[in-house]
């Protein structure tokens, strides 16, 4: 099977991979990192959450997309709006960084780099 892009299995494919980047390099680097993900009972989800000592909690929205906007983050800007003493970022393959209200896009490699490294 090919994976295309746009598809709901290749932003699957992708999500998985970043997950499986971020388990990898807080395991090689920063093992006192704990990593989960939330999903609410209204299936609002945020797609990996890194507990990080002595600094905020890092919430994290997976996307494939190359252009990110604002509106492909609404649910998780207002999912993550009143968190206390966390850190909001989307990882995507847009090549831009970008900031939409509490939520910096980065371009991926350059959030694993910030964030992992």
């Amino acid at each position: 099977m090919q994976l295309r892009s746009g598809t709901s299995a290749y932003g699957e494919a992708f999500e998985h991979f970043i997950v499986l980047e971020c388990m990898k390099l807080a395991s090689y680097f920063k093992s006192e990192y704990r990593l989960s993900y939330l999903r609410t009972k209204d299936d609002a989800e945020i797609d990996l959450i890194i507990e990080r000592p002595g600094k905020p909690l890092l919430c994290i929205e997976i996307k494939s997309s190359k252009n990110i906007r604002e509106e492909n983050l609404s649910g998780f800007l207002q999912i993550t709006k009143d968190l206390q003493n966390s850190e909001a970022v989307c990882l995507s393959q847009d090549q831009q960084r970008k900031k939409f209200k509490h939520v910096t896009v980065y371009p991926w490699q350059d959030g694993l780099n910030t964030f992992l490294t």
